[in-house]
């Protein structure tokens, strides 16, 4: 919000009925809408920075508001933001924020044990932020058919543009007051969803509570008293006022010396404005602002008032993409996330919800993943301007901001040839021995390769002289898949599983065959599955004690069930503890909350190489482009890891198997049976079914350990066997650990 903005525009603010705007089409700043749920209850969960994941009644109370504006006549159209404009400034900043308030409602918890103060500590500490949801925001508006879409840039650029379209194609604008900067004459800068109504400013009124100033003293102003986009100039505000709002100080001095730049060139030299770079921040913001990037009717990425832009505008938007790609992300297909680091040559690593303490974490996004990140930007680089594949990507961690590690593209093993084989159509498919799902799926392209005359058969070249292009979506999601699984090492040039592959194939064939409730399946079985063999490969499930810095007072009984204990409710944290739709209530755990944040990193990874491997497909031709743009978004929501785990599943299993060690002989049936009916449904009163939650996580461990069975098997266990030190082979530690919790579970 522009600084102040309640103040100085408070009476210019009207009010009215949202039955007014029946049969209207409203295009809505999607942050802005969802941010304001987030951030209010009951959307506003307390305890969502200790659990990770997603709001539990986050969709509800999406679907509620998305119904009251139907009810009203309204359709709206969302627009989210795209690619960063720009250089990231204090990259690390929110953040660290974040991790501090966090860290003190740890204390409150695991030190003062303190609860109450703890909640409202992890309520305040500023982690609901709209950005971090932005896919299942998307998916949750896909299944309730409303439209949107997201801008190659800011989405207040594109809003403006939809504002400004002739023949138009919006009747009204709704989002931040930070979009009376882009020049949208009327902003809806607030829904009642309670009432019924919602309140409005005109450009027009504002121009005239600062005397009818001109359009451009108006954004001066604005960005020198303070926006999310920039900090207020410094020397504004150490100075003393009649006014509580700074916009009228800055008006004035604009007055006084003709401009915004002039008023930051005379003010600039001070130290605080000199470290935050501030003369040089405002006018780039100035031009990004004044020449939006945005998507035209035509489908070009185009910046507004181009008859007046700078030579250099490349320097404060970035190097340009294909107008196609722009499109790819306008439809959601593939996320900002890649083409962006390409760009701007730059990866930050920020700081997670539980702190981000641990080396065994450090370790993981600043080398273990690097090979996934090198092979995602090398393959999108293969479709662009050959000079992209030859830049060098920087990546920065928050801790360690003095140092950092490259990825140069030009040393990157070329996954092109790797995909150039995968052009498998329909009627090859069709003929392997496991029939073919109505969508597409990950176990579906693994499994099928277990028959070595098909996979043999999916060795598929495409035929340049004769247009042979994947057609249909099955086709197109399951080369996707094919491809993606190559690329990570589960398949071999010969197009047979690899080890790593048959130790996922033997994980997801137990859960097929042995749920242990077939009613309440573990839920994304294929991707727990998945990340559990990432996890194992990465030397990640261990009884090594990974976060020592952290407190874990509520763990009973000996030093091996303590570690075995912890063991196991981590890899528990890839299960689903399910919930009602209202906030989390039960015990927390910041070691599971650390490892939570280790799944979400190798998630996050594994989606940026999966949405590559489709966008490449695209863009290199491979298949049929005359699809509408729901097709588009359909291909790219339906792909795996779209959203976050949480640790609640996790702090349940910890809950119980620590509790059983307070029961006397942990191992009784009448022990176990007391804990799970007296202790853990007691603990988790909101939980649905927290019980049968728990059987299933016990069979998801048992089909994680048959996978580590055939990877001792296939010689990949790692030496130290994913369970630490001490004596044995890999598989006979393994074998003590599931020892151990067969006779708790």
């Amino acid at each position: 919000m522009l600084a102040d903005f309640d103040i100085w525009a408070g009476r210019r603010q009207q009010s009215n009925f949202l039955t007014d705007l029946k049969d209207a089409v409203i295009a809505i700043e999607a942050d802005w809408f969802l941010d304001r749920i987030l951030t209010n209850p009951p959307a506003h969960e307390a305890l969502l920075p200790a659990l990770g994941g997603l709001p539990f009644g986050l969709k509800k109370c999406v679907n509620s508001e998305l119904a009251t504006l139907h009810d009203a006549g309204i359709t709206p159209i969302f627009i989210f933001n795209g690619m960063q404009v720009g250089d990231s400034y204090r990259p690390f900043h929110e953040a660290n924020s974040i991790q501090r308030a966090s860290a003190q409602a740890w204390d409150s918890y695991l030190k003062d044990m303190n609860a109450a103060q703890s909640v409202k500590a992890f309520s305040a500490s500023g982690a609901h932020r709209a950005s971090r949801f932005q896919k299942v925001f998307q998916n949750i508006l896909r299944q309730a058919k409303v439209d949107f879409r997201i801008a190659p840039f800011s989405a207040r650029g594109q809003l403006a543009y939809l504002n400004k379209q002739t023949p138009q194609y919006v009747d009204a604008i709704a989002g931040s007051s930070e979009l009376l900067l882009y020049g949208v004459e009327q902003v809806i800068t607030k829904f009642d969803f309670e009432l019924s109504d919602f309140t409005f400013v005109k450009q027009k009124d504002c121009l005239d509570e600062f005397n009818n100033i001109p359009f451009d003293f108006f954004v001066d102003a604005c960005l020198l008293a303070g926006t999310d986009m920039l900090q207020a100039l410094p020397h504004l505000l150490d100075m003393p006022g009649r006014r509580t709002a700074k916009t009228y100080q800055a008006v004035e001095m604009i007055k006084q010396h003709g401009s915004g730049i002039a008023v930051c060139q005379a003010f600039g030299g001070d130290q605080k404005a000199q470290e935050m770079n501030y003369v040089d921040r405002f006018r780039r913001l100035r031009v990004a602002i004044k020449h939006s990037l945005i998507s035209s009717s035509e489908g070009k990425v185009v910046p507004f008032e181009a008859d007046s832009i700078p030579n250099d505008l490349h320097l404060v938007a970035g190097q340009r993409l294909p107008d196609e790609l722009y499109y790819y992300i306008w439809c959601g297909t593939i996320s900002p996330r890649v083409p962006n680091q390409l760009t701007s040559g730059q990866i930050y690593e920020t700081c997670p919800l539980d702190g981000g303490e641990s080396e065994a974490y450090h370790q993981l996004v600043k080398n273990k993943l690097a090979p996934i990140r090198s092979t995602s930007l090398a393959l999108l680089a293969s479709s662009l301007h050959r000079a992209y594949q030859y830049r060098e990507i920087k990546i920065s961690c928050w801790f360690e901001r003095d140092k950092q590690t490259s990825i140069n593209l030009r040393e990157v093993t070329p996954p092109v040839p790797i995909i150039n084989t995968w052009n498998v159509h329909e009627d090859i498919i069709k003929t392997s021995s496991i029939p073919m799902p109505t969508n597409m799926t990950l176990d579906f392209a693994l499994q099928s390769l277990k028959d070595s005359d098909f996979a043999t058969k999916t060795i598929t070249k495409k035929d340049k002289d004769t247009p042979n292009v994947l057609t249909t979506k099955t086709e197109v999601m399951a080369n996707t898949f094919w491809r993606f699984l190559h690329l990570s090492g589960y398949i071999n040039e010969d197009h047979q599983l690899s080890h790593w592959g048959l130790v996922l194939s033997s994980i997801l064939t137990h859960l097929q065959t042995n749920t242990t409730n077939p009613t309440n399946p573990t839920t994304n079985s294929e991707e727990a599955a998945f990340l559990a063999v990432e996890l194992l490969r990465h030397d990640l499930l261990t009884t090594s004690d990974l976060f020592p810095t952290y407190i874990e007072t509520s763990v009973k009984g000996s030093e091996t069930d303590k570690r075995n204990t912890l063991f196991v409710s981590r890899l528990c944290c890839l299960t689903s503890l399910r919930h009602p739709e209202k906030g989390y209530s039960g015990p927390l755990s910041r070691h599971l909350l650390g490892f939570n944040s280790m799944i979400d990193a190798i998630r996050t990874t594994s989606r940026d190489l999966l949405e590559t491997c489709l966008a490449t497909l695209l863009l290199n031709g491979d298949c049929s482009r005359d699809r509408d743009p729901a097709s588009y978004t359909s291909m790219g929501l339906d792909l795996p890891f779209l959203l976050p785990t949480d640790c609640a599943m996790g702090v349940a299993m910890r809950s119980y198997l620590s509790e059983l060690h307070a029961a006397g002989d942990p191992t009784s049936a009448q022990s176990r049976s007391d804990v799970k009916t007296k202790k853990v449904a007691q603990w988790f009163l909101n939980a649905t079914s927290p019980l049968e939650d728990l059987d299933a996580a016990f069979g998801f461990w048992d089909a994680v350990v048959k996978g580590v069975k055939t990877a001792s098997e296939k010689g990949v266990l790692l030496p130290g066997g994913g369970t630490g030190g001490g004596k044995g082979s890999p598989r006979e530690k393994w074998d003590a650990v599931d020892a151990w919790v067969q006779k708790r579970r």
